[in-house]
C-alpha cells in the first residue's frame, strides 16, 4: 500500500522546478508574473523565493480555504481575492502550502503537462519508482493507507491540490529517490549542489 506524503512531496516540486529551469524552460529568479501576472503580488515575487519559503505569499490554511476536496483552483482563486503579501518577499520566512501550489501550477505552464504527467514521465519512470503517482482529480485514488488522527478516528486524504502535497508512494520507492540523489541520473551534480544551498 502506498502513503500520502503530504508535505513530503515539496521536494518533488522542487525538483520539478529545476528540471525545467536546466532545460531553459523557466529561470528560477523569474517572476511569479512571468506565468501568472494577474495575481497582485506577481512582480515581487520569484520562483527561487517560493522554493525558500521567503515569497511572503499567504499560506492558505491563513486564508480559511481548505476544506475536503479543495483544489489548486480553490487556492489560486482565493490568492487573487486576497491582495496582499505577509511580508515583502525575502524578508522574512514562513512556511507557504499556497506558493508550492502555485509552484506545480508554473510547472504545467512551463512544461505543457499536467505536474503528474511531468512527475511520472521525468523523475518516476526513469527511476523506476513503480508506486509513486500524484494524486488529483483526474486518476483514481490507489490503495493506500488511511490516516487517522491522535483520536484514533479515521482521517484520509480529502484534498486535490497538488505542489504542497498530493504524492502518494512507499518507502521502497522513497529509498530508490533518496539514493538517486547522490548520482546524475536527473540533474548533473553540480545543478544537484545548487539546490542544497541554505537560502539566503
Amino acid at each position: 500500500h502506498q502513503f500520502y506524503l503530504a508535505s513530503v512531496t515539496k521536494q518533488f516540486t522542487g525538483m520539478a522546478c529545476l528540471l525545467l529551469a536546466h532545460e531553459g524552460k523557466l529561470d528560477l529568479d523569474d517572476k511569479l508574473s512571468s506565468f501568472y501576472p494577474e495575481i497582485s503580488y506577481a512582480d515581487s515575487v520569484s520562483i527561487r523565493q517560493m522554493l525558500h519559503h521567503s515569497s511572503g505569499i499567504p499560506d492558505y490554511y491563513g486564508l480559511g480555504v481548505y476544506k475536503p476536496g479543495m483544489t489548486n483552483q480553490d487556492v489560486y482563486e482565493a490568492l487573487l481575492n486576497d491582495t496582499h503579501l505577509d511580508y515583502e518577499a525575502e524578508s522574512e520566512f514562513s512556511y507557504s502550502n499556497s506558493a508550492y501550489v502555485l509552484l506545480s501550477m508554473v510547472a504545467e505552464k512551463a512544461s505543457g503537462q499536467t505536474f503528474s504527467d511531468l512527475l511520472e514521465e521525468r523523475v518516476f519512470k526513469p527511476l523506476g519508482m513503480n508506486s509513486t503517482l500524484v494524486f488529483d482529480q483526474e486518476k483514481e485514488m490507489p490503495p493506500r493507507a488511511i490516516g487517522h488522527s491522535p483520536e484514533g478516528e479515521k482521517k484520509d486524504y480529502y484534498a486535490f491540490t497538488t505542489g504542497g502535497g498530493g504524492l502518494f508512494s512507499n518507502i521502497e520507492d522513497l529509498y530508490i529517490w533518496e539514493r538517486a540523489l547522490y548520482t546524475d541520473k536527473l540533474l548533473p551534480s553540480e545543478v544537484l549542489q545548487e539546490a542544497y544551498k541554505p537560502g539566503e
